[in-house]
């Protein structure tokens, strides 16, 4: 799953993508005249492709950074797919380009141009779109669902040296995967130093009975583990549930998560049943 980073993430890469390509521009003689009004000389040519690159290559890695590299790479991409038509829009449309003097050429006059109102209509259009689309996304991942394990809900604790959080992914009752088999998906996270020294996680209704019955594994990526967790008949608040940690040096760890706490609406269907 990929890991949710707060917004100012992706302005932070979009910030590097406009102005790495804003430098690459410039670095054309064309760009420079437009923009600087002086002329570009070889050094100021090589420093701002540098510096271009430089900026683009910070944006590839805050995105690894913040995305891994399951993730980080197409976000990147995608961030430069909104800031190479950006950048081209501004040194396009801007005030500072100088206005084309028209010649009074045969071919000039044969080849109709858009003039007036109509000509207005389709510069405001082009420059909506191009103002809507990158709002659109910037709108779409504000409004992107929290990452569960980032929710309030989420239940923080420890098991043996290693802190984690947990969470039920969707908050309600158990689902029904099977006759008469209900089930909760559960999401887990360990610190980040905590990782390396746990080689995996079980999650089990009920003590477990070591070293046979611990439960299911957690499976996935270590920054969010996840299991399925089968709601055993005959559950009671009392049984809690009881996450089993082995790290890589053969240690087993256990600790209990209260059932209350961990699946609230579950832990209420319970307590209704048992009446």
């Amino acid at each position: 799953m990929m890991p949710l980073q707060p917004f100012w993430w992706d302005m932070l890469l979009l910030a590097f993508s406009i102005a790495g390509f804003a430098l690459l521009a410039l670095s054309r003689p064309r760009e420079a005249q437009i923009v600087l009004k002086w002329p570009l000389s070889s050094q100021r040519q090589s420093a701002f492709r540098i510096a271009g690159w430089l900026f683009l290559g910070l944006a590839l890695a805050s995105s690894i950074l913040a995305w891994r590299l399951n993730f980080g790479p197409f976000l990147w991409i995608g961030w430069m797919m909104l800031a190479v038509p950006a950048v081209a829009f501004a040194i396009t449309y801007w005030p500072w380009r100088p206005k084309r003097l028209h010649r009074a050429t045969n071919f000039a006059s044969a080849v109709p141009v858009l003039s007036g109102p109509l000509r207005v209509f389709w510069q405001g259009l082009l420059t909506l779109a191009l103002i809507a689309i990158p709002a659109g996304l910037v709108w779409a991942v504000h409004e992107a669902p929290i990452h569960p394990l980032l929710r309030d809900d989420a239940v923080a604790g420890k098991v043996g040296p290693w802190t984690f959080t947990m969470v039920e992914e969707e908050r309600g009752p158990p689902e029904t995967i099977g006759e008469d088999v209900v089930a909760k998906h559960v999401m887990l996270r360990f610190c980040d130093a905590c990782d390396e020294q746990i080689r995996s996680a079980y999650l089990k209704v009920r003590k477990p009975r070591l070293p046979l019955a611990i439960g299911m594994e957690f499976e996935g990526a270590r920054s969010a583990r996840e299991v399925t967790l089968v709601i055993p008949p005959g559950i009671e608040l009392a049984d809690g549930i009881w996450l089993t940690a082995i790290g890589t040096d053969g240690s087993v760890h256990i600790a209990e998560i209260p059932l209350s706490q961990l699946m609230p609406a579950t832990a209420r269907q319970i307590s209704e049943q048992a009446r």
